[in-house]
């Protein structure tokens, strides 16, 4: 829990950085950890807590795609204001 805080707080930390410097658009990428399971429908681990990271700090997520690395999957996200 305590790594998820952390990667949350990064992340907010650049959402605040680009808000100062005047920006509309922010695009971030965030990796996370699939446990292998049989069950294909699954929160995937730190996802949510991060995205609100971002949120919080008055952006929106406007468009995400995702790369499956086998035992990482990695989202690019697109943020406005």
């Amino acid at each position: 829990m305590a790594f998820t805080k952390s990667k949350a707080k990064t992340l907010a930390s650049y959402a605040i950085e680009a808000k100062e410097q005047g920006r509309t658009v922010l695009v971030v990428q965030m990796r996370a950890p699939l446990h292998m399971t049989g069950n294909f429908s699954r929160p995937i681990p730190d996802m949510a807590e991060m995205i609100e990271a971002v949120e919080s700090e008055g952006w929106a997520m406007d468009k995400a795609t995702f790369s499956d690395e086998g035992r990482t999957v990695t989202g690019y996200f697109i943020f406005r204001r």
